[in-house]
């Protein structure tokens, strides 16, 4: 597995480091929601630009597969995972094209913690994830931006992790 910065075109201003934020720890596999126990290791990395309303996320979790499974057969338990623990419908999700094994979900999203009477009016957040079978590890990645946002750092950084069959 690698990550490769691709260049990208000038996009807005850098923010000010004060309205960012950095940070990546591995968990407990036991403490992570919806981990089966076979995870042996599971880290995160995210960044997030407050200011912005941007999100860079990576997660990892080791050991997912089974090592005698094909590329093919974990791609397809991972659909079937997305669909059925998940929740996500089937129409949503599109195949990642060679050379990934895995799939991608974007959908505008409007999360209010309040009372439905009085969330606020105006736009929602684009979530743009992506799981990929790395061997018999889990990797996914996450980008969120304003719905009318286009983060082509965001797009670059979907792009940017390479993962294919060793065999």
């Amino acid at each position: 597995m690698s990550v490769v910065a691709p260049r990208v075109p000038a996009g807005e201003p850098r923010s000010p480091r004060s309205v960012a934020d950095a940070r990546c720890r591995d968990i407990e596999p036991t403490d992570v929601a919806g981990v089966g126990p076979q995870v042996t290791a599971y880290g995160f990395c995210s960044w997030d630009h407050m200011d912005l309303g941007r999100q860079l996320h990576i997660d990892w979790a080791a050991n997912t597969y089974a090592p005698e499974a094909s590329s093919e057969e974990k791609c397809e338990q991972l659909r079937m995972t997305l669909i059925q623990q998940h929740g996500i419908p089937e129409a949503e999700l599109t195949r990642l094209p060679a050379p990934w094994y895995g799939w991608e979900w974007r959908k505008v999203v409007r999360e209010w913690l309040g009372p439905p009477e009085e969330m606020p009016e105006g736009i929602g957040e684009l979530l743009r994830d992506r799981w990929l079978v790395a061997g018999t590890s889990l990797v996914f990645l996450q980008v969120i931006s304003p719905e009318g946002d286009p983060f082509p750092e965001g797009e670059a950084f979907l792009d940017s992790l390479r993962v294919t069959d060793l065999k």
